[in-house]
């Protein structure tokens, strides 16, 4: 079949040229009225307020705090990059003895190690003197001691004198108190403010004391807070690892430290400590901290960058459990008992009688009331 030769037929040019500019029209009108259609939307919609980064913001124990950590106000002080002057140090370092040189810091004293010492010997020698005669009584436990292996022991180093166990020691209450201060002091600090504020809106406030208060229960092996030393050598490192938390001063440590310009001393403060622990978190994981947090939904990348790669299963386990009891203690029927004795030990009111919170024990048993990992 053969196809036409016909060519098929064009509109004329004068036509074409009409349909186009009716084209520009027509769109020139869809394009004001889909303007205008948005702009009615915009202006139906409701004013976006900027909401605040939580709304956990009131201490959970405004009442609980320490009359010891709370008595030396030279732990609030700051020191550039964490250390005393020249002249500083040689004001601090004393001889109280034959054989006996000290250097005092802020709340914690440490022991230059002589020729010939063993932790016993340093021990006896301390406690002849008034203000370290609790030393002659040590627990033989070397984590409510000085807490070095004593073969560690190395002429010229300075290692720290254990504090007396009462004045180590915090109630639960106490420690998420202080935990709130450092928070709120982290918002605003020079270096840290900012990831502090971007920290807490994926992991609010309330989060982050529960996690302070799950790991600082860890370090202490699952006892009262403040049981154990806040010093602790590190065999591995070669070095001491300081506060509730048992920080390392090596690398991302040592940096936290230095820049919050505290002293190895001023660690020992609770307020310090939860600051130190933050800092750390940050310098740890380059500012990503919200790349192992919430703990919810990261456990075990937490307990990895925290406590290294060869972190053990228990570890895991023990930190998920202490999270869950933070969990508990900073519900609102737990802070309201707390209140309600506080009144009462004040005299102020009578207690009020409330269901007592259940304990950790009875808490984990049910399915419901647990957290969700």
């Amino acid at each position: 079949m053969e196809r036409s030769s016909e060519k098929p037929l064009q509109k004329p040019l004068q036509e074409t040229k009409e349909e186009n500019w009716l084209d520009k029209i027509k769109h020139s009108i869809r394009q004001s009225l889909f303007g205008l259609k948005k702009e009615v939307e915009e202006e139906r919609q409701p004013e976006k307020k900027e909401q605040p980064i939580d709304s956990d913001i009131t201490d959970p124990f405004p009442e609980e705090c320490s009359a010891y950590w709370d008595k030396e106000q030279g732990f609030f002080s700051t020191f550039e990059n964490g250390e005393f002057s020249k002249k500083e140090r040689q004001k601090r370092t004393e001889k109280l003895g034959k054989g006996v040189v000290v250097f005092r810091d802020i709340g914690l004293t440490f022991y230059l190690v002589q020729k010939g010492d063993t932790i016993w010997s340093i021990s006896q020698k301390l406690s002849k003197y008034p203000e370290f005669a609790y030393l002659k009584e040590l627990d033989k436990n070397k984590l409510k001691s000085f807490n070095i292996p004593p073969k560690k022991l190395q002429i010229g180093m300075l290692i720290p004198i254990p504090l007396p166990e009462e004045n180590r020691v915090l109630t639960d209450e106490q420690f998420a108190h202080y935990c709130y201060l450092a928070i709120r002091e982290m918002e605003n600090h020079p270096v840290y403010g900012q990831l502090t504020q971007e920290l807490i809106k994926i992991t609010p406030r309330k989060g982050l004391i529960k996690l302070m208060l799950a790991v600082a229960k860890q370090e202490s092996g699952g006892k009262p807070l403040g049981q154990f030393e806040f010093h602790r050598w590190e065999p591995a490192k070669q070095s001491f690892s300081f506060s509730i938390f048992h920080v390392l001063m090596k690398h991302a440590g040592l940096r936290a430290r230095q820049k919050l310009d505290l002293t190895e001393g001023q660690l020992y403060h609770p307020k310090n400590a939860a600051k130190l622990f933050l800092a750390f978190l940050f310098e740890k994981t380059g500012g990503n901290a919200h790349l192992i947090l919430p703990l919810e939904n990261h456990l075990t990348d937490f307990a990895k960058a925290y406590n290294g790669g060869g972190v053990k299963s228990d570890y895991i386990a023990q930190l998920k459990q202490y999270y869950e009891d933070a969990n508990i203690l900073l519900s609102p029927q737990a802070k309201l008992l707390s209140e309600s004795r506080l009144l009462a030990q004040n005299n102020r009111v009578p207690e009020i009688r409330v269901t007592p919170t259940p304990n950790p024990e009875q808490i984990r048993t049910s399915q419901k009331n647990r957290i969700k990992f």
